[in-house]
């Protein structure tokens, strides 16, 4: 009865227009912790017998809500309301829907409590609630740039352990099969993206981006044996939708390099890529503080210019006739096709998540 608890004191709503949230600092924690109360209020488990519950039944009890809102609205709100109740329920089920039925007058609402609050209750009550699946096949396949040093989500190695943190635990009580496998997930990917900020921390440390005058380009002093400089970048395919999905079914691309700048053992590192490996595509843009030294106190990304992280997987290498390369699948590197220049160019998938949200 937890969640009858929460309905009756409306403690998200409450907590949500709270001045905390409203805060620009401090707040973070807090709505986080949020964020995960209300998740699990809306778990999908029938409230009274602890049982898990499909996409088909959680849609139906959305359903018979949002007719029992249509029947009190049709009944006590006729006048006011008469586009609430006689609208089909795909047309109420959003936020956006739900805020345009502010057309109660000031003497039909309960004076004790705020417009905005029973609005807020509303929608909070009423809002269509997104599947976990469709949550987690929206995910990003890579961690990006915002993912990767947001400080309130993947600590540095200067973490303390003075503040709690938001995260999923494991030695605790789980709901269903499907909370146990949510929470690992979670986890794995949290420090999947810790691993990987520590490297490209490291990468671009080595690198050491400076800005020269009078072009304003971006030039690195310094080198790092598995970070290289692109030549050319192009988006060559862009997939139609699956049926049903409103992202690109693939987003194909061509990376080149040239590997002339390095020794011969760091060039066979480069040629032994291959199908299926994955590599991250790196924007940097120093500006007149990246060459000052970097302090620990100062935020990563805007010390060293790093605008944008993409992770892409490797799906074929591509010769000097413009063809892919067989032999380039191979994992003994002795065996491949020796590729003449010192240019190298790697067909690569992208994210279609992150290219839909990015353009």
């Amino acid at each position: 009865y937890f969640n009858t608890l929460l309905d009756d004191h409306q403690i998200l709503v409450l907590c949500k227009l709270s001045p905390l949230v409203k805060r620009k600092e401090g707040s973070e924690l807090f709505k986080q912790l949020l964020e995960i109360l209300k998740f699990y209020a809306g778990f999908e488990i029938h409230d009274h017998t602890g049982l898990a519950l499909t996409d088909d039944q959680m849609t139906e009890l959305h359903c018979k809500k949002l007719m029992s809102l249509q029947h009190t609205a049709f009944k006590h709100f006729k006048d006011s309301l008469q586009l609430l109740a006689l609208s089909n329920l795909s047309a109420i089920e959003t936020r956006e829907d739900l805020l345009r039925q502010k057309r109660l007058a000031d003497d039909e609402l309960n004076e004790y409590y705020d417009k905005d609050f029973l609005i807020e209750v509303l929608i909070a009550k009423f809002e269509k609630r997104t599947s976990q699946i469709d949550a987690i096949n929206a995910l990003p396949l890579y961690p990006d740039e915002n993912a990767l040093f947001d400080d309130a989500v993947v600590k540095t190695q200067f973490y303390s352990g003075d503040n709690p943190l938001a995260l999923p635990k494991l030695n605790l009580q789980f709901l269903t099969i499907h909370d146990y496998l949510l929470r690992n997930f979670n986890l794995f990917r949290l420090e999947s993206t810790y691993e990987i900020r520590q490297d490209i921390e490291d990468v671009v440390k080595r690198l050491a981006p400076r800005i020269t005058y009078p072009s304003g380009r971006t030039e690195f002093t310094g080198w790092a044996r598995m970070a290289i400089e692109i030549e050319r970048f192009n988006i060559i395919e862009v997939s139609k939708p699956n049926l049903g999905e409103d992202k690109p079914s693939q987003v194909k691309a061509d990376v080149t390099f040239n590997i002339g700048r390095y020794t011969d053992s760091i060039q066979n590192e480069w040629d032994s890529l291959r199908q299926h490996d994955v590599l991250f595509l790196l924007t940097i843009q120093a500006h007149d503080g990246t060459a000052d030294k970097y302090r620990d106190d100062i935020p990563f990304r805007s010390h060293f210019g790093l605008k944008y992280v993409r992770g892409c997987e490797i799906v074929e290498i591509i010769g000097d006739d413009g063809k892919p390369i067989e032999e380039a699948s191979k994992p003994n590197v002795e065996e491949k096709t020796k590729i003449s220049g010192n240019l190298r160019t790697l067909r690569v998938l992208l994210d279609p998540n992150q290219y839909k949200v990015t353009c």
